[in-house]
C-alpha cells in the first residue's frame, strides 16, 4: 500500500565445532560460523517456529510458545543441513542453511569452542556488541530500533552504552 513496513529480524548463528579453519595465524585454528536470518515471528507457519521445533524435536504447547525466551537456543546442539549455492550476481558459492533438526539418538555434539552471544537492539552498545564483526555491527546500524534509539532526532548519537544482565527463563527450550 506505498506503506514502509518495519519487520524485527533476528539471526541465529551456529558454531560447526567440527570445521576448523586458520583464519589467522595468532589466533590458530578456529570453527567456520553458519548464520540464518528469520523474522521474529512464532506464528504456525513462520520459519522461526519451524525451525525451532525441528531442532527440539517436539511441537511447542501453546503455553511454551507464549513464554518462550529465544536465549533457550544458547549452546542446544542441532545437527545442520547445508547446501551450496551460487550467488544470483556471480559465481561464487555459499552456504545456506536448509534445515535444522534435532541429534539424532546416540549423537554427541562437543562443547562450544567460542563464547555463546545474546545480543539485541535493547542492550545497546554493549560489550557483545563490541565483540561482533563489523558487518554485523554495521546490519544493526540499519536497524529502526537502533537509528530511533541512537539519534536524538538531530543526527547526534545518544550514550547508548548500558549493560544488560542475563536473566534466566522458566520455559525449557
Amino acid at each position: 500500500m506505498g506503506e514502509p513496513k518495519i519487520t524485527h529480524k533476528v539471526r541465529i548463528t551456529w558454531e560447526l565445532p567440527y570445521e576448523l579453519h586458520v583464519f589467522d595465524e595468532k589466533k590458530g585454528e578456529q570453527p567456520f560460523f553458519l548464520s540464518k536470518k528469520y523474522t521474529l515471528n512464532l506464528g504456525e507457519k513462520a520459519n522461526l517456529t519451524k525451525d525451532l521445533i525441528s531442532w527440539r524435536g517436539r511441537m511447542f504447547t501453546a503455553e511454551e510458545l507464549k513464554g518462550f525466551d529465544l536465549k533457550n537456543v544458547l549452546g542446544a546442539p542441532c545437527q545442520l543441513s547445508v547446501i551450496h549455492k551460487k550467488g544470483a550476481n556471480s559465481d561464487k558459492v555459499r552456504e545456506e542453511i536448509s534445515a535444522v533438526t534435532t541429534l539424532a539418538k546416540g549423537m554427541t555434539c562437543p562443547e562450544a569452542i567460542s563464547e555463546l552471544l545474546y545480543f539485541e537492539v535493547g542492550m545497546g552498545r554493549n560489550s557483545v556488541y563490541n565483540s561482533l564483526p563489523s558487518f554485523l555491527r554495521e546490519e544493526i546500524a540499519k536497524c529502526h530500533e537502533w537509528r530511533e534509539r541512537t539519534e536524538d532526532g538531530q543526527g547526534n548519537s545518544n550514550p547508548f552504552n548500558q549493560e544488560e544482565g542475563e536473566t534466566d527463563s522458566e520455559v525449557p527450550f
